[in-house]
């Protein structure tokens, strides 16, 4: 069977994307230290830049993860 274009409709072609969830919006920062406890992670590196850190966000994510369970981030400004 030959397509539109001339392409080989016989032989099946499947890709499959498995995506990992992705959480955006207001008060999804807040949720990291949740996110990273179902992984069992206790030692996380917060690597950022100092506009980012400046913005306070580093340290909110350093408060989720210890919430959480982590045990003290790790924050490095670059």
């Amino acid at each position: 069977m030959t397509g539109e274009l001339g392409t080989d409709l016989t032989e099946e072609t499947i890709f499959t994307w498995g995506a990992p969830p992705l959480k955006f919006g207001a008060g999804a920062v807040d949720e990291i230290g949740f996110e990273m406890a179902q992984f069992g992670a206790k030692r996380v590196l917060i690597l950022t830049d100092p506009a980012i850190n400046a913005l306070g966000i580093p340290a909110r994510i350093a408060e989720s993860l210890a919430k959480h369970g982590s045990t003290r981030p790790r924050r490095s400004t670059c």
